[in-house]
């Protein structure tokens, strides 16, 4: 469409653990961005619809009352959000979306999972890898054809391995073994019962099973394990190189399926796993041995490929 005036743009990457929202402003000339906000965790797969819409109205609002849009409405908005798994998820999230935000939101409304905007953020080719390793963890790949396809992100219950979940739990479970004396000594133990504050690891088990206790709470504990391993903790050690070899796997399985293993592609990583430098290595050594020209990098602000994927509606 032609740009006669300035028009606002809102991109969204809504996630487990947090939501970051960006505006800019596409003028003639030039595009700039007027507005960054963040605000709580706002997952699909988390939530009841109502709680969520709710939810993302706080940063929504906050990130139109930054950028003055006053009473007009987005001219194209993109959210990437966690937990929108399948077609049906896609459908009832944007309907309840525009409904919802009725007076804000315009048509051009792109709603899809926060692992396609992870891609977009690192890459301009129009085809690639995006592996999400936070609180859950997913992996995306497109061809050069167009196709897309998902390996993994089915939640903790399904297929998150290598998420801060996965490795928190890993760690939880090794050191009520190793108090149990089923498994091997490990720092793990008196790591988890000063975060807990208790005297025996049974005596986390009301803590996980009989409070209010969210996944996101579970994924915080990876750090111990990170702790641990840094304190050269074998038990710690493997379960990180674990984490970093089942990224690894998804990476390759969702290139195989995206037949991207010949030839040169872009690998955008993001989630605070991949923080951790021992993961980090281990998963660049994993994925080069499979896809040796691949460009692998981390992408810090995922909701840049949102953004991007929003001014496409309008250019």
């Amino acid at each position: 469409m032609a740009r006669a005036q300035r028009c606002l743009v809102l991109g969204i990457d809504a996630g487990a653990t947090k939501t970051e929202a960006v505006v800019v402003s596409v003028g003639k000339k030039q595009i700039r961005t007027v507005a960054r906000v963040r605000g709580g965790p706002a997952s699909f797969n988390v939530f009841p619809v109502g709680e969520l819409c709710e939810r993302l109205s706080a940063v929504v609002l906050k990130a139109a009352q930054k950028a003055r849009l006053g009473r007009g409405s987005f001219a194209a908005v993109c959210i990437g959000m966690a937990g929108i798994d399948t077609h049906q998820d896609k459908k009832e999230a944007r309907a309840a979306l525009r409904s919802y935000f009725a007076d804000q939101f315009p048509p051009r409304l792109i709603v899809v999972n926060d692992v396609v905007i992870a891609l977009h953020s690192g890459t301009e080719y129009g085809y690639g890898i995006a592996v999400i390793a936070g609180t859950g963890s997913h992996v995306y790949a497109v061809s050069k054809k167009g196709k897309g396809v998902h390996v993994g992100g089915l939640g903790h219950m399904l297929a998150d391995e290598g998420s801060a979940y996965w490795i928190a739990l890993a760690g939880l479970r090794a050191a009520v073994r190793a108090e149990d004396g089923r498994g091997r000594e490990t720092a793990l133990v008196p790591l988890f019962k000063k975060t807990f504050r208790v005297k025996h690891m049974r005596d986390i088990s009301p803590l996980i099973y009989h409070r209010d206790i969210k996944k996101s709470d579970i994924a915080a504990l990876a750090v111990v394990v990170s702790e641990a391993a840094e304190g050269g903790d074998v038990c710690a050690y493997e379960i990180l190189h674990s984490a970093a070899r089942e990224l690894a796997l998804g990476t390759l399985a969702a290139a195989k399926k995206a037949r991207l293993l010949q030839g040169a592609c872009d690998i955008v990583c993001t989630g605070g796993v991949f923080s951790n430098p021992l993961v980090w290595k281990w998963y660049r050594r994993f994925v080069q041995r499979g896809l040796p020209d691949a460009r692998i990098r981390k992408s810090a602000r995922p909701v840049q490929g949102a953004v991007r994927l929003a001014l496409k509606e309008i250019v």
